[in-house]
This record gives C-alpha cells, structure tokens and sequence, in this order.
C-alpha cells in the first residue's frame, strides 16, 4: 500500500512519523484510542488484512477519526503515495483483520485501534 518501492525521493508532507512512533492518539469526542506505529503496514496482498476502502484524509489524525466512526475498521494507514500531490491529501487505507505487519517506508502512518 505505502508506495515505497521508488528510487525518487520522498518529498516533505505533514507525516506524524517518525516522530510520534508508538505513542497513543486518542479521539476527541470518541472512547477509542489508537496505537501509532510507523513504518509498518498491513496489507491485503498476502492474504491477512481486510480492506474496508479509503478515503482522502489532509493528516494522520484525520484518517484516525474516519476509522473510529467506522465500526469493522480496526486499523488504517496514512501517507504520501507516488503520484499524490505533495501539499494535498493523501489516502486513509482502514482495515481490519490485522495479522502480518510487513516493513513500509519511515514517514509511513499505521495506527492500530486498542481494546
């Protein structure tokens, strides 16, 4: 899903990672929490994770909101894809049914719901 696989460089957007990596967001208005992760993805391609859809979100904390308001979602990721505009929004992946994480690029949001 991350996109990574690239030789062009990154550029610069307003990713939550590296820095925020394992710490606790915590909806506002909402009895859900999510664990922040980076650089791990879980994706549908080997056959784990579940994709429930996605949708354009401009941060990390946005796609933390969709997925809580979202009852089946226990996971979404956030990030800069090739081919995204770089100032603009980027896709919010939800998903469920997370089992085998696998790496993702640095910059690369995960965030899992806690129970």
């Amino acid at each position: 899903t991350a996109g990574f696989t690239s030789s062009k460089p990154r550029p610069k957007y307003n990713s939550d990672c590296p820095a925020l990596n394992n710490t606790v967001y915590h909806v506002p208005g909402s009895t859900r929490s999510f664990l922040r992760i980076c650089g791990i993805d879980y994706g549908s391609e080997d056959g784990n994770a579940i994709d429930l859809g996605n949708v354009y979100t401009a941060s990390m904390a946005d796609c933390m909101h969709t997925c809580a308001s979202f009852d089946q979602c226990t996971g979404c990721s956030w990030g800069y894809i090739e081919g995204d505009d770089v100032g603009g929004e980027h896709r919010c992946f939800m998903k469920k049914n997370l089992k085998k994480p696998h790496v993702a690029h640095p910059d690369w949001c995960f965030a899992i719901l806690r129970e």
